[in-house]
């Protein structure tokens, strides 16, 4: 026998639903046997099916551990292939607080997982313990596997379905940085119609205003522009397309870049991963959750060496355009 104690995620829902969401490979038809035959009861007594469980309710369920463990399926196993500084980003992230987690993801680290079954940010808070039974965090946000910054994970369904809903009704602010090509002087919003073709995983622009978002020049010089993005709406390869389609496209993207400056810059500084970063979150007004992350190294590296900026630049810059 096991016992499993209800907490805030877990309330409010059926106890059947409950259930089959703890061991997803149990049979529908066994649920219902076992509630009736008191093989699984709540604090010690029988209940229906649509019985609603209440916080800190004690299920206990009367089976085997082989069988719990059969019903509760394959687990995933990647712990042992994950690199300590994947490990690093969740045990030390850049935010924590009773309701939200924020990682500063590196290149080359899936927001979800995908067919290549590559570690992902998902994949992470699955296997270092932040989900329990019935409910698993994922990340709020998502980034394209080599843009880096800021993912946001909410810890419980409360705070989830609230920060959820800020976003669908565009009550949050994204700001990312990014090295285009081309000289920037002036503040521009930038508005189209996108299509995409999953078999190429390309954007096709067109005009209309499905994606939107606005630029501020921070530096120019040698023919680049540090630029700070506001990103109104939130779609694949959004700000990569639409800077791209402006004439201005990202250092280092190999899928809407300029291939002779990303090869220079990969010459230069054996640069593999676009330089788009995803500086500034703040979710609400006022704001339930504000948080920045910090430039990659090669990423500040790069900023200093071609455009001549000092330590604490990004700071000032970022201050002075808002």
């Amino acid at each position: 026998m096991q016992e499993f104690i209800i907490n805030t995620n877990s309330s409010g829902q059926r106890l059947d639903r409950y259930i089959k969401k703890l061991l997803p490979e149990i049979p529908t038809n066994l649920i219902s046997k076992s509630i009736r035959k008191k093989n699984i009861t709540v604090n010690n007594k029988k209940q229906k099916n649509n019985y609603i469980l209440n916080n800190q309710d004690i299920i206990q369920i009367f089976f085997s551990d082989d069988t719990l463990d059969k019903f509760k399926g394959k687990e995933l196993d990647k712990k042992l292939k994950v690199p300590n500084r994947l490990l690093n980003l969740i045990e030390n992230p850049i935010y924590e607080d009773e309701d939200f987690i924020a990682l500063n993801k590196p290149e080359n680290l899936l927001s979800q997982p995908d067919k290549s079954g590559d570690i992902s940010v998902s994949d992470l808070i699955n296997i270092t313990g932040l989900k329990d039974e019935t409910f698993s965090p994922a990340p709020l946000n998502r980034l394209d596997r080599n843009t880096t910054g800021i993912i946001i994970i909410p810890k419980n369904y409360k705070i989830q379905k609230e920060a959820s809903e800020l976003i669908r009704n565009r009550n949050s602010k994204k700001e990312y940085l990014t090295l285009v090509k081309g000289e920037i002087t002036e503040p521009k919003r930038l508005e189209n119609s996108f299509s995409k073709d999953n078999k190429s995983n390309l954007v096709t622009l067109s005009d209309g205003n499905d994606l939107i978002l606005d630029y501020k020049p921070l530096y120019t010089k040698n023919g680049l522009t540090l630029l700070l993005v506001d990103l109104i709406t939130g779609k694949s390869h959004q700000i990569r397309a639409q800077l791209a389609k402006a004439g201005y496209p990202i250092i280092g993207d190999i899928k809407y870049g300029d291939k002779g400056k990303n090869k220079e810059f990969e010459r230069k500084y054996n640069l593999s991963n676009q330089l788009l970063h995803a500086f500034s979150y703040k979710l609400g007004s006022p704001p339930i959750l504000e948080v920045t992350a910090n430039l990659p190294d090669k990423f500040q590296k790069i900023l200093k060496e071609e455009l001549g900026l000092r330590d604490g630049f990004l700071e000032e810059a970022t201050h002075l355009k808002r």
